[in-house]
């Protein structure tokens, strides 16, 4: 007679009764093993439980090139490797689509592909705030502000965990710098802290439940966060009710005080190897009753039911399919690059081409050739391995083949298109890439010696970026007509660029962040010293006035302010309306206008809601974002567009008080197509 099915393999079975089945067969020394990785991406296997290895892997744009075993991106890998991809947009640019549908989307695939190469947990998303754009990880981040950044992560959360594969949302919290991330300290107060840099996450928590959570390198005032009760236990997993695991960052324990605080902190698994949970020293701790085996269970439940979540003891055929690079994946990516992409500058309608009345084109700049998936491996741990990667220059030949003649003279040309940007580098120039921020904010003097070449000699000169995070544009910007904004776009990203260039696509991404002037103008950088020899502390001087925040309150015209982007066509804005004069503790205000597409192409159009506290006592921005909606228009069409506003969307929060807090008196409403470029406003009160 076949032995009965243990509680925790029994899928029928409530995922908690289950979990304290699995906790309660598990040996003192087992539950040790799994607090750790080992091999550096996976907490081991049990056979005696037939628990098996809990794969990770690195994204979080695209799974890492492991498919053929080929260990940790920075790898060179083989150019005929099997380990290829789906290379989707970088994270800022799925931020400037400001479609939380289509990034749910995305995760859904994401998870599909993390699942066709044995992994369980995707490492991302990642959505640290932009607090600074030569931070070397920007283009894996999303944005400068807390709410579109959180509603991106939750979105790509929802996706990944409907296919069953855990994320791990990262990184947790105030990783805003990589010059010196393994010890330096981040000085935040609390206010800052809970407006800004912990305000995303809490989103993503409160709206997505995510399986998992990734603690940062750096401290905060003063304590690692790996280590950090406050942070990790008492705000994330007591206070906003986090279910999931906490998982270190790689090596992020090395210089922590031990085990003890570590485990009282909330930490789970000790990633990517056993650094600080050693086994034979938790041991002796225990038997001298030094252990806090409360805490120590409360950490291995988390991770077994992270287990079950994924399905690792349910039947396969049960769980979703595993799929890799996929053409509907590939279209996907597609998709993701012409929603994200940003028309910044489109001086006399130069844009769209229009390909039955040009005859030649020229091409310049390195940028047109450059695989940023398989060439320069994708900036440190979010590296992708595709199987092809379109460039610019092969996007614009194919789009122009047998049509428009390519040529290499500029004066020769009808129009001319220059490629500029950053790389994945680590020299001195500075680049996007983990490990390190970058020295300069401008292109240094090639690049713009090139576009004003062009220029002089052609008019007609459209300027593509590709890069993953601003730069300073002053020595070419005024000097062209258009600019295009494609930031790291992806496998298909050639194809894109020419889509739009030529009008098969209407461009309809919006800045997720503020693109300054110059590097004066960036009130966070770190000066050369700091990114040269170790930086030990960083102070945030500047509060919760980051970003357009920060701008706003100092009247300071950034290049193209935060929620900015053009259009091939007209939106008209009407008609706003605002349900009541006063809002209520427990009430709502619903607020409505109508948008229409006045032009004569399709397009789609994002509708933003700011408000802005007017009561005096403290400071507060000028304007905050707290609401957002991307709609798609044919043209001539009109729709309606609605937000709904809560007093949880008024307060801030309070030091003396530690909660957050809604002022009775007077708030103006703001209605726009960016954060400079408002449209209505209005004003309610708000009455406890």
């Amino acid at each position: 007679m076949a032995s009965e099915k243990p509680i925790y393999k029994d899928e029928s079975k409530d995922i908690e009764e289950r979990v304290e089945d699995l906790l309660g067969r598990l040996t003192f020394e087992e539950k040790c093993k799994l607090c750790a990785g080992e091999g550096n991406n996976s907490p081991p296997a049990i056979e005696r439980l037939d628990i098996p290895l809990f794969g990770m892997t690195d994204g979080p744009h695209g799974v890492s090139p492991y498919r053929s075993g080929v260990g940790p991106s920075g790898v060179k890998i083989p150019e005929d490797s099997e380990g290829a991809s789906t290379y989707f947009p970088t994270g800022i640019q799925m931020a400037s689509t400001w479609n939380p549908d289509l990034i749910e989307d995305f995760g859904a695939a994401l998870a599909e592909e993390t699942r066709a190469v044995g992994r369980s947990m995707q490492l991302g998303p990642a959505m640290n705030i932009c607090r600074n754009p030569m931070n070397g990880r920007t283009f894996e981040y999303y944005s400068e502000d807390p709410l579109l950044s959180g509603k991106m992560g939750a979105a790509a959360v929802r996706g990944l965990q409907s296919k069953r594969i855990a994320p791990c949302v990262k990184h947790f919290v105030a990783n805003n710098f990589e010059s010196n991330r393994f010890k330096v300290n981040a000085v935040i107060d609390e206010q800052t802290l809970r407006e800004i840099y912990l305000k995303g996450f809490e989103i993503v928590v409160k709206e997505s439940d995510p399986w998992g959570v990734m603690s940062s390198y750096n401290k905060i005032n003063g304590t690692y966060v790996s280590e950090h009760k406050r942070i990790l236990r008492e705000i994330l997993k007591e206070e906003w009710g986090f279910s999931g695991m906490v998982v270190s960052d790689w090596g992020a324990t090395k210089h922590t005080s031990g085990i003890k605080g570590l485990i009282e902190a909330g930490l789970d698994v000790e990633m990517g190897s056993r650094f600080m949970y050693n086994i034979d020293e938790m041991k002796r701790m225990k038997e001298a009753g030094e252990f806090p085996e409360e805490y120590f269970d409360d950490n291995i439940r988390r991770f077994l039911r992270t287990m079950l979540r994924v399905g690792n003891f349910d039947d396969p055929d049960s769980l979703p399919e595993g799929r890799i690079n996929t053409e509907d994946h590939q279209l996907l990516s597609r998709k993701m690059a012409e929603e994200g992409m940003i028309l910044l500058k489109n001086d006399n309608s130069l844009l769209p081409l229009n390909i039955n009345k040009i005859k030649k084109i020229a091409i310049f700049g390195k940028h047109a050739d450059i695989k940023f998936g398989r060439k320069k491996l994708g900036g440190g741990s979010s590296a992708v391995f595709p199987p092809y990667e379109i460039t610019v220059r092969e996007g614009l030949t194919n789009k122009c083949k047998g049509k428009i003649e390519i040529v290499e003279d500029a004066e020769e040309a009808d129009v001319c298109i220059v490629c500029v940007g950053l790389e994945h580098s680590h020299d001195f120039k500075g680049g996007d890439h983990e490990g390190s921020d970058r020295l300069r904010y401008d292109l240094g003097i090639l690049q713009p010696r090139l576009v004003n070449s062009v220029v002089k000699k052609n008019s007609n000169t459209i300027v593509v970026c590709i890069n993953g995070s601003p730069f300073g544009m002053e020595k070419f910007a005024d000097n062209v007509p258009a600019i295009l904004e494609a930031w790291y776009g992806g496998m298909e990203i050639g194809n894109v660029v020419a889509d739009i260039l030529f009008g098969n696509v209407n461009p309809s991404g919006k800045l997720p962040v503020s693109w300054p002037k110059s590097k004066s103008d960036i009130h966070t950088a770190l000066s050369l010293w700091d990114t040269i020899i170790p930086i030990k502390e960083v102070v945030y001087e500047e509060g919760i006035f980051i970003g357009y925040r920060y701008y706003d309150s100092k009247n300071v015209n950034p290049r193209f302010c935060f929620g900015y982007g053009l259009s091939y066509t007209d939106f008209e804005y009407s008609n706003l309306i605002v349900s009541a004069t006063e809002l209520h503790e427990r009430g709502k205000l619903n607020i409505s206008c109508m948008i229409k597409n006045t032009g004569e192409m399709d397009g789609a159009e994002i509708i933003q809601l700011y408000i802005s506290d007017k009561n005096a006592g403290i400071k507060r921005p000028k304007k905050e974002l707290k609401g957002f909606k991307k709609v798609f228009l044919k043209a001539g069409e009109e729709k309606k567009v609605e937000f709904e506003l809560t007093s949880g969307d008024i307060a801030y929060f309070d030091i003396n008080a530690n909660d957050w807090l809604a002022r009775e008196g007077s708030y103006d409403i703001l209605v726009g197509a960016s954060s400079r470029d408002i449209k209505f406003r209005n004003n309610f009160s708000y009455k406890m």
